[in-house]
């Protein structure tokens, strides 16, 4: 299998885009719709914290180096 990657902008509009990764990949293993549903969940969760509590936080930190990179 083909390692995946998605390197994205640490910015909450992304947040569809970085489900969207996840659960696709999730599909192909198989997970079925509950599993998919907590899936989601925590992708979102985890994402999100990242962006606020990481980014968000530090004004001084340049936009170039606020990314999410999901392997």
């Amino acid at each position: 299998m083909a390692k995946l990657i998605l390197k994205i902008p640490g910015d909450t509009s992304y947040l569809s885009r970085i489900r969207e990764f996840v659960l696709d990949f999730a599909k192909t293993l198989g997970f079925d719709e509950e599993r998919l549903g907590d899936i989601e969940m925590s992708v979102d969760e985890a994402a999100t914290n990242i962006i606020r509590h990481g980014y968000d936080e530090d004004p001084d930190l340049p936009d170039e180096n606020k990314v999410i990179e999901i392997e």
